[in-house]
């Protein structure tokens, strides 16, 4: 008996071994749950940002691609104010001469003159002479007249010019600042998905980690509980073997009283006759 209590208090260690192991493994499988998680988040997550980092890239595409042109377009403008401005410059400076319509009526009076009235040889020619000149300063004054409305026509086109490209300039500038808004979200989005890969990765390699971590002590459990059921079987079997042998001994015991009993010619019992047949009660 005493025998049977200390195997039975030798196999108490190995079952607390086991449940320390049993421990351990639910443990790192927590955590390797944990860590496959976490990694299947910031892989959701790192798949939200580069949708979204896509997005925001096509938007800084588009919004580069209109500054260009908007640019394009204030340089064509500054281009032609400045081929105006050199035209301008060619043509010869404005003078201060009479108007060629009142140049005009002079002439006309004096031609009338000379047709109406009867006049001098001298008279004529000097109104002719007269007239001659007044004909010069008229086609001058034609000629600065028409300078004068090519001028004015080209810094009403010039100054027509120079506020479109105030405008597109203007328009620059709005598009340039939203390119940049766009371009510092990009710049964001682009750090944030760094971070997320980054710790995506961690969790991965936590996962892998604590993956063979669960195996090895998966592995540990069932060698232990293998171990403890072969003790535990072994143990059974000695147990029931104690058990025979006593059962023996004692019928063995019962038959030499039972046969003791016959030799002093006592009376034998029932019970007496049982033990002589073997039997164990």
């Amino acid at each position: 008996m005493q025998s049977n209590e200390k195997k039975e208090s030798e196999v108490k260690p190995e079952n607390q071994d086991l449940a320390t192991l049993q421990k351990k493994f639910y443990s790192l499988k927590s955590e390797k749950e944990n860590f496959f998680k976490k990694k299947e988040e910031l892989k959701k997550q790192v798949s939200e940002f580069i949708s979204k980092i896509r997005e925001v890239r096509g938007l800084k595409d588009k919004v580069n691609l209109e500054v260009g042109e908007l640019k394009k377009k204030r340089d064509e403008k500054n281009k032609e104010v400045q081929e105006l401005i050199n035209k301008l410059k060619g043509l010869a400076p404005a003078e201060s001469v009479q108007n060629p319509d009142s140049i005009k009526q002079k002439m006309d009076k004096l031609e009338e003159t000379i047709e109406t009235e009867v006049l001098s040889m001298g008279k004529e020619k000097q109104i002719m002479r007269e007239i001659g000149k007044l004909r010069q300063e008229y086609n001058k004054a034609k000629e600065t007249k028409s300078a004068s409305n090519d001028r004015k026509k080209l810094n009403e086109k010039i100054n027509h010019l120079k506020k479109e490209a105030q405008e597109l300039h203007k328009q620059v500038q709005e598009r340039a600042k939203e390119s940049r808004k766009v371009y510092d979200e990009y710049m964001n989005l682009s750090r944030k998905l760094k971070e997320a890969n980054k710790e995506q990765e961690s969790a991965f390699d936590n996962f892998l980690k604590f993956k063979n971590q669960c195996n090895e002590a998966a592995k540990e459990v069932k060698k232990n509980s293998k171990k403890i059921k072969e003790k535990n079987k072994k143990t059974t079997k000695n147990v029931q073997e104690f058990k025979r042998r006593k059962d023996r001994r004692i019928i063995e015991e019962n038959k030499r009283a039972v046969e003791e009993k016959l030799k002093k010619g006592e009376k034998l019992t029932n019970e007496d006759l049982i033990k002589l047949q073997g039997v164990n009660e």
